[in-house]
């Protein structure tokens, strides 16, 4: 009798984990937020031939390294984006996959991993102080 009820709270306990932790719909207000803002710079900042740069490539490595989805920005010394469908492109995979995966996120993950790029790309902070 004890291992019978002891297996059905288990089995409760596995369904109210799944329906509070792994639902889609869970998704951390102040992530999105996050990640709203992270769109948000890139969107405002895009040059008139999709030219990034400063602040803008920080929110797009920052992006990448929070949902290891590459973005369609094309690297180099003049890094460039192939037209504003590629950045919409990239903002639907990253909001897309937000919503699978946000409920496994915490605020502080995703600005401790912003404070990494940020870290690794001096260069672009000392861009914006310009």
């Amino acid at each position: 009798m004890y291992s019978k009820n002891l297996w059905h709270l288990t089995l409760i306990y596995l369904l109210l984990l799944n329906i509070l932790c792994c639902n889609p719909k869970c998704v951390k207000e102040e992530v999105v937020t996050f990640f709203d803002n992270e769109l948000s710079i890139i969107e405002e900042n895009l040059g008139p031939d999709y030219i990034i740069g400063g602040r803008s490539m920080i929110a797009v490595f920052t992006l990448q390294e929070v949902t290891g989805i590459q973005s369609s920005v094309r690297f180099g010394d003049t890094s460039v984006y192939p037209g504003f469908d590629g950045f919409n492109n990239d903002k639907l995979k990253w909001m897309r996959w937000l919503d699978e995966n946000g409920c496994e996120l915490s605020i502080y993950h995703v600005e401790s991993i912003l404070e990494k790029v940020k870290a690794e790309h001096p260069y672009l902070i000392s861009s914006l102080a310009q």
